[in-house]
């Protein structure tokens, strides 16, 4: 049995597919313990959503979010992101994001 990589669920009447933070990784290039300091950190805001077990859930959205602003500031790795306006374009997206399905902090 292979790893889960997402999990599908219902929130306010909208069928969602939700995906673990290996699928952000996958897409991003960075590891998870990367992403998770990110997140502590503030670079990029707190999932709303996580699993029973509390990990990360992300719709594909969010997904697509991070990886649309790490290229377009041009963030590889090694780079200071502080040099950047990644931290603000990214919070935007969420919002934006989480505006659109009317989210608030959530567990499935």
């Amino acid at each position: 049995m292979g790893v889960r990589t997402s999990v599908k669920t219902t929130y306010k009447g909208q069928e969602l597919t939700l995906y673990y933070i290996s699928a952000m990784c996958e897409a991003t290039g960075r590891k998870a313990q990367t992403l998770r300091k990110w997140e502590l950190a503030g670079i990029i805001p707190k999932t709303p959503f996580r699993d029973r077990t509390n990990k990360r859930l992300y719709l594909q959205e969010h997904i697509d979010a991070v990886v649309e602003c790490i290229e377009s500031c041009k963030l590889v790795q090694g780079k200071n992101i502080a040099d950047t306006n990644f931290k603000k374009k990214v919070y935007k997206r969420f919002n934006d994001i989480n505006r659109k399905y009317a989210i608030c902090q959530t567990t499935v």
